[in-house]
């Protein structure tokens, strides 16, 4: 199978100036589907497990991964992302992608873009390929 990396972005927890990175998202086309990939290091999701009182189920809104699982692949568009993005329906979805400079509305993109728009202590930052 051949995979290639379409975007990938940092996926960071911070409070009060303390940034732990716990991981990362991407959207990866397989042979020819594309599918998405929530990877998480099991050292730093513990320590902002630690640092927040919560626990990874709780830590990461809209994030569906169990307790002791640190990788979830998914193909369509996570929840997590669906939940902080504009809904593709809205009647100003036109002026919504002008101002973001796309071409034509998609989901992951303007989630990283706008670096996980809503996500209180979480954001992320896009890595180029």
């Amino acid at each position: 199978m051949r995979v290639r990396v379409i975007q990938r972005a940092l996926l960071k927890w911070s409070r009060g100036g303390d940034t732990v990175i716990i991981g990362e998202m991407r959207r990866e086309l397989r042979d020819k589907f594309t599918v998405y990939v929530i990877d998480l290091d099991e050292a730093q999701t513990a320590e902002a497990i630690k640092k927040s009182g919560r626990n990874l189920c709780t830590l990461i809104p809209g994030l569906d991964i169990e307790d002791d699982g640190y990788y979830v692949e998914y193909q369509l568009v996570p929840y997590i992302v669906e939940m902080r993005v504009p809904d593709r329906r809205r009647e100003d979805i036109a002026q919504i992608c002008a101002q973001n400079n796309m071409k034509h509305y998609d989901e992951f993109t303007y989630f990283l873009n706008n670096k996980g728009f809503g996500m209180d202590e979480w954001s992320v930052e896009e890595i180029e390929i």
